[in-house]
């Protein structure tokens, strides 16, 4: 689409080298261009700023002992400590992983900075060089045209930010040069502004080089993952993103449907209509594909007819039905080529992670072994791979879960929680595993739901309960033990009974004691959720909103609960640097919970910068990998020990904190 010169204008001002070329890349190429921008400049500030502080101070002792000496002093001052912050700046981030991507803040950030820089400089020859000495003359000249140089090459990769620090600086030099009258000397006022033209044209040169170096690598790796038929994703790009998920269902337990397609009666067409109508035919199933899914869902072209689809956040064989049943009602309509209608129907395989497995190839066997019931079976239909062995599978894992409470196979993990601004350990979350004698350590994820639909959650529920106090009696006094509680957990009378008998006796203070409920918990009756958790509090027990922003509750029903305090979840952590709206979301939340007394719990933290961006919204208290792994009791024993040895209230520097 053509765009006009005032559009194009508006992309150069935000720091877009290609404005005025006919290259427009997308906005993620374009962060892409952004963050080598800006990292470049970041590379260079540390030495630009170090040049303007030594101009600075050659200036005031060129300038001492005159009239304006006073002036100057206080100008030097401003610049050595602007050109001092900006350093400090840049060095707390040089050990900091570069960004890959980046938004336009950080882009007028660097224009600002460069103008204030340059405006300091530009008023220089313009206040100064008319009552200068002829010396000091010289060197306002030497200073400008070198702060000029020096400037364009350290913002080269931002024609915005180096033309920002340049003009005023030439026109300040070029006004007090023309105010001396001489001809010669309007001529050296015309001539440094053309030099500085041709100097800014090769900044923009350079960084129009740079932009579409990204750019091309940029466009060049999006094609060795993308199908160039369909232009969908291929299957290299397929196996990276499944990885991915993969990875987060270990992780975080989000489950996601692997489906498998392969289009009934393909070959027919290409036999009777030729291979060029096949591809017709490939690009309208593309096409279908992508109207019948959702926006987070990963559709790929793998090879031939065959096509794959990682559906996010489907854990249940519900959701999967529906997204199945939507996707062959999209075939039902015939497909019309070169005027001749036919139907071409589609076959669906379906596995789900992590209750079909956990590892890429067994998945796609199993999402497989589906499709090929489904040809066997009906074709145009779907088969979930747990189908024709739900029960049988549903009834042996029932059983196995009923002996690993009885031979004692689950356990419990420690996770320390810390509170920020003393690096000081306040307590654990108590962490369910499943030490299965055949599939090794099995995380919540794997085996909770099976304990819901089996009634054991209650049993299960109580032995957590007991075990973790049991745990914590022996820590020190002033650690706290979280213990999370499911949905159909929290509002079964087993559980008020049990925190009862094991509060009541006062042999564990309740006050160390702390529930964890997610949003899903307490939807429904809110007068009854009260009631309960104001029944807890009574007891002592701390109550804690787990996974806070990521349910469906109404967010004035949930804060009108009795919490004493607040968990952000962990995939607004993972994101608030990369993401400008989680790290938002994350301000907003610690903003409120400060005005309505919650204390905030980030789960997540996995990187220093994570950290620092949580220290500095306000955040209380952290807990993740950045601190310590969970750990069973045996492991923190030696810890609590050693403490006790030297009396110390408290376990800062036990755990690795940063």
């Amino acid at each position: 689409m053509k765009q006009t010169f005032l559009a194009r204008w508006r992309r150069w001002s935000r720091g877009d080298p290609m404005a005025f070329r006919t290259l427009v890349p997308d906005e993620e190429i374009a962060g892409r261009i952004r963050a080598v921008q800006i990292n470049a400049v970041m590379r260079n500030s540390i030495p630009m700023m170090s040049a303007a502080i030594v101009n600075a101070l050659t200036l005031l002792i060129a300038m001492r002992e005159t009239s304006y000496e006073p002036i100057i002093q206080n100008w030097a001052f401003v610049v050595v400590s602007l050109a001092s912050f900006l350093m400090l700046r840049q060095r707390s981030r040089a050990n900091k992983q570069r960004p890959q991507s980046a938004s336009t803040r950080g882009i007028r950030n660097a224009v600002i900075y460069a103008l204030a820089m340059g405006a300091l400089w530009g008023g220089v020859p313009a206040f100064f060089f008319v009552e200068a000495t002829s010396d000091v003359k010289l060197v306002i000249v030497c200073l400008s045209i070198g702060m000029l140089c020096g400037g364009s090459f350290a913002l080269a990769t931002i024609p915005v930010a180096a033309t920002a620090f340049v003009a005023p600086i030439v026109v300040g030099a070029a006004f007090a040069i023309a105010r001396e009258g001489a001809f010669v000397d309007h001529l050296l006022a015309v001539l440094l502004v053309v030099y500085t033209a041709v100097l800014l044209r090769a900044v923009s040169s350079h960084a129009i080089q740079l932009a579409t170096r990204v750019y091309n690598h940029a466009r060049d790796e999006a094609a060795a993952q993308t199908d160039a038929l369909t232009h969908l994703p291929n299957r290299v790009s397929f196996r990276r993103h499944m990885s991915e998920a993969l990875a987060r269902v270990r992780r975080y337990g989000e489950g996601f449907a692997l489906f498998c397609f392969d289009l009934d009666n393909f070959k027919t067409v290409n036999d009777t209509m030729g291979h060029s109508a096949g591809d017709r035919v490939l690009i309208e199933v593309a096409s279908r594909l992508r109207d019948a899914t959702r926006d987070v869902d990963f559709v790929a072209r793998l090879a031939g007819d065959e096509f794959a689809l990682i559906a996010a956040h489907i854990d249940d064989d519900e959701d999967a039905r529906t997204l199945a049943g939507r996707i062959n009602r999209a075939f039902q309509s015939p497909f019309v080529i070169d005027g001749r209608e036919f139907i071409c129907t589609i076959s669906i395989g379906i596995a789900i992670a992590p209750v079909d497995g956990l590892e890429m190839d067994l998945l796609m066997r199993h999402a497989d072994a589906a499709l090929y019931a489904t040809k066997n079976r009906q074709r145009g239909t779907f088969t979930l791979f747990g189908d024709r062995q739900h029960a049988m599978r549903r009834r042996s894992e029932d059983q196995a879960l009923r002996r690993a409470l009885a031979d004692r196979e689950l356990q419990l993990v420690f996770q320390p929680i810390v509170e920020l601004p003393t690096r000081r350990t306040t307590g654990f979350e108590a962490l369910l595993r499943w030490n299965h004698p055949e599939r090794g350590l099995l995380l919540p994820a794997e085996f909770i739901p099976l304990a819901e639909e089996s009634g054991l959650i209650d049993e299960i529920g109580a032995w957590v309960l007991r075990e973790a106090i049991r745990i914590a009696f022996g820590w020190p006094e002033h650690l706290r033990v979280t213990v999370n509680v499911s949905a159909l957990q929290f509002r079964n009378p087993v559980l008020d009974r049990t925190l009862r008998e094991l509060v009541s006796n006062g042999r564990f203070p309740a006050r160390r004691l702390e529930l964890e409920l997610t949003e899903s918990a307490l939807v429904g009756d809110n007068v009854a959720a009260r009631d309960l958790l104001q029944g807890f509090r009574q007891l002592g027990v701390r109550i804690a909103l787990d996974d806070f922003g990521t349910g469906y509750s109404s967010l004035t029903n949930i804060l009108d609960l009795p919490f004493d305090r607040l968990k952000i979840d962990r995939a607004f952590t993972a994101n608030v640097l990369a993401t400008p709206a989680c790290g938002a979301l994350v301000k907003a939340i610690v903003g409120m919970s400060a005005d309505l007394n919650f204390r905030i719990t980030a789960e997540g933290v996995e990187t220093p910068e994570q950290l620092a961006f949580l220290e500095q919204t306000g955040c209380q208290e952290a807990q993740g990998y950045l601190f310590s792994r969970p750990k069973v009791a045996a492991e923190l024993e030696p810890m609590f020990a050693e403490c006790r040895e030297s009396g110390a209230s408290d376990l800062r520097g036990r755990l690795r904190v940063v």
